[in-house]
């Protein structure tokens, strides 16, 4: 292989590596199915039942009760028939299950709430637990007397935009103002993701001017 070719070949691979750390840094994962501004978020884990995890969002379920919205989310809930607040089945499963009374310790459909970042057990009912805006709400399978949590974690709520936040720095003294100075500086300052670009760009040419430099001297 000629050292012309392995230049060429070296300076593609450097600005493909380039554009692909570009490309994902602008476009960061997101969790699929959570509300992206309000609305509450609902999960459904059937761990070992199979099925996996299941996650939306009911935009308008804030102020409803959790057995609304896990409906309204398009799940079909069987309640105990002595304690409509407990989920015998949901969408069915499991399978043969007898809904007239409590279900056992370690075979149950358990209801969660998140509190900030992490899960707990709901304090209520579905038929009676209102739901605020923002929330999120789960029911996730338990097959032993230790906990299983929902195997999604809660994604921290959004922040507000455009008049919310101009109101909210207005209402904050000015410290919302600040900060949001602040980030914008920060954007400023960082390094941008064309240098990178330019420095391949820049290296190539002194490649190239260094290869016909080379020739010139070996046909005199």
């Amino acid at each position: 292989m000629s050292l012309t070719t392995h230049v060429r070949r070296t300076l593609a691979a450097l600005l493909l590596s380039v554009a692909g750390g570009v490309w994902f840094t602008a476009a960061p994962a997101q969790a699929q199915g959570f509300c992206k501004d309000g609305g509450v978020n609902v999960v459904v884990d059937f761990q070992e039942m199979g099925g996996g995890v299941s996650q939306e969002c009911v935009e308008d379920g804030g102020g409803k009760l959790a057995a609304q919205v896990f409906e309204d989310a398009g799940f079909d809930l069987t309640p105990v028939g002595a304690f409509p607040g407990a989920a015998c089945q949901v969408d069915g499963k499991p399978t043969g299950a007898a809904c007239q009374k409590m279900p056992p310790a370690d075979a149950y459909w358990g209801l969660f709430l998140a509190n900030e970042k992490t899960w707990d057990y709901a304090p209520k009912g579905a038929d009676q637990l209102e739901l605020e805006e923002g929330a999120f709400v789960a029911f996730s399978w338990q097959s032993s007397k230790t906990p299983a949590l929902p195997r999604v974690a809660p994604a921290p709520a959004a922040k507000p935009t455009g008049g919310a936040a101009r109101e909210s720095a207005s209402n904050d003294g000015g410290e919302g103002a600040d900060e949001a100075a602040q980030s914008s500086k920060s954007e400023e300052d960082r390094f941008p993701v064309w240098v990178p670009i330019l420095a391949v760009v820049a290296l190539g040419a002194g490649v190239g001017a260094f290869l016909v430099t080379r020739r010139r001297r070996e046909g005199a």
